[in-house]
């Protein structure tokens, strides 16, 4: 979550992160490989995947780095 953290702390008006961080996965779970013409895009999150645990975190740091709607 290090990155996560990171740019969620910086001061950037907006930071996305993608389903695969906020979940821990690894390569497997990549989006897009530069220079691989084929397979690309083709990554999808699991059912399930998104639990109320995760959501009160993604909640919580978002609340946590003044993130939320204004």
């Amino acid at each position: 979550r290090g990155v996560i953290r990171a740019g969620m702390g910086s001061v950037a008006g907006l930071f996305v992160a993608q389903m695969q961080d906020w979940l821990e996965l690894g390569d497997e779970a990549r989006i897009n490989a530069p220079g691989i013409p084929e397979g690309n895009w083709t990554w999808r999150m699991r059912p399930g995947a998104a639990t109320n645990k995760l959501a009160e975190e993604i909640l919580g740091m978002t609340r946590l780095y003044g993130r939320t709607a204004k």
